[in-house]
């Protein structure tokens, strides 16, 4: 188990910590006494530090007496708490004119990612991959591969002529992993980015 730097600990009301943190699992290396892995998400400047497990066959679990430390310098600098960002060109578009939207997020780790839409109408609409928009009102997370610190392309499109004209919302979420995202957002649980701009 991972901890990474400025990693939220975000408890429920019985103290018990929501946000996952990062799992790597370790295989067997060609020596018996020896596991290893790899661990690509390290992103941020900081400190992380590691704790092992061991399972037997009768599911008894082991912890480390100690924990390593890992410092990690050449990447990003952290920001002091989990963010999300919503990156356009502008804030008006033309029908028939490209579009393109970005989101990048940062210390998300033990979090669902949501990206959401809002309709001039008060409706919205879910992505689940760049330029896919789930049914309406449906509140599932982003499926795609997620990067730490990365920007990711949600739209990158040609507005159609048909577009409703009006103000649009775009809406990144961080909600607790396996959670209602709308009780987290109830419970002030949940981060979130947004942009808004007109389609005319």
């Amino acid at each position: 188990m991972v901890r990474p730097p400025r990693m939220a600990q975000i408890l429920d009301t019985n103290g018990t910590p929501i946000l996952a943190f990062p799992r790597v699992n370790l295989v067997q290396s060609e020596s018996p006494d020896t596991w290893q892995t790899t661990w690509n998400d390290v992103t941020y400047n900081g400190n992380y530090t590691v704790t092992f497990y061991a399972e037997d066959n009768e599911e008894n679990i082991a912890g480390s007496e100690q924990d390593a430390i890992l410092t990690v310098s050449g990447g990003i600098e952290p920001p002091a708490q989990a963010q999300v960002q919503i990156q356009l060109d502008k804030t008006r578009y033309q029908r028939g004119e490209q579009f393109k939207a970005t989101l990048t997020e940062d210390l998300g780790w033990g979090y669902d990612l949501y990206a959401a839409v809002v309709m001039p109408d008060g409706n919205y609409f879910t992505l689940k991959d760049t330029n896919e928009l789930r049914g309406v009102k449906e509140a599932k997370p982003w499926y795609v591969l997620r990067k730490q610190g990365q920007p990711i392309t949600l739209l990158d499109l040609t507005l159609p002529t048909s577009s409703p004209t009006g103000q649009y919302c775009l809406y990144g979420i961080l909600s607790p992993e396996q959670n209602d995202v709308f009780e987290a957002m109830n419970k002030n649980l949940w981060v979130y980015g947004q942009q808004c701009f007109e389609i005319f």
